[in-house]
């Protein structure tokens, strides 16, 4: 499966089940695409950090499941929504 994504480049990987991506639009953001398994549901799973506070399974200010890698890549490809994530550091 492809897992590049726009404006997005891949980190690093964990057992080939959790992909981390740094943004090319904002150098302090960070991804972690988490594949489909029983515990997530079988759904692809969003978490959108910063680096600076960025944990692997704490508070994120951006966590979603996506029924499909191809609706993630679309929603994650999006400036708009990255903007709004933007906002909420520090929240």
């Amino acid at each position: 499966m492809n897992m590049n994504v726009d404006n997005w480049e891949l980190k690093d990987n964990c057992d080939d089940t959790q992909f981390y991506y740094e943004s090319k639009l904002n150098n302090d953001m960070i991804a972690c695409i988490v594949i489909p398994h029983k515990y997530n549901n079988f759904k692809w799973l969003l978490r959108i950090g910063f680096k600076s506070t960025f944990d692997k399974w704490g508070m994120v200010e951006y966590e979603n499941t996506f029924d499909t890698f191809p609706l993630l890549a679309e929603f994650i490809s999006n400036e708009k929504h990255l903007k709004e994530i933007e906002l909420m550091k520090g929240e």
